[in-house]
């Protein structure tokens, strides 16, 4: 696993509310959690209700939102966790296959992906 911190901006629904925000990538997490005091500012609105595994092994149940994410010079929606309290920003693998990002880990900055792999039905093993 392997993180660093980036600036983004996150916006709501109407594209009129928006957050620039810093958060950690974390390839070992698979989507973006978000404080639900800031996807509230932006008026994301709360989807279902999903149970999370967290790194310590507890389990935590936490709506999920979608927003539009704008990282590394890309834009995409992307599916959001609805975080609690003040906890730290994070950026899963998630937004980064959506957005065609890949972790540089030499630079310690994101790539975009510009070719992807594609198998065709008939190609697959």
């Amino acid at each position: 696993m392997y993180s660093l911190t980036i600036p983004f901006a996150l916006y709501g629904p109407d594209n009129a509310r928006s957050s620039t925000l810093n958060g950690t990538v974390d390839t070992g997490a698979s989507f973006t959690v978000i404080p639900e005091a800031v996807l509230d500012e932006l008026g994301v609105a709360r989807g279902e209700l999903l149970l999370f595994s967290l790194a310590d092994g507890s389990l935590q149940e936490r709506h999920i939102g979608y927003a539009l994410m704008e990282l590394a010079g890309r834009s995409e929606t992307v599916t959001v966790v609805f975080g609690s309290g003040s906890r730290k920003i994070l950026i899963g693998a998630e937004p980064l296959v959506e957005l065609r990002l890949a972790v540089d880990l030499v630079y310690e900055r994101l790539l975009p992906v510009d070719r992807i792999v594609l198998l065709d039905n008939e190609d697959a093993p």
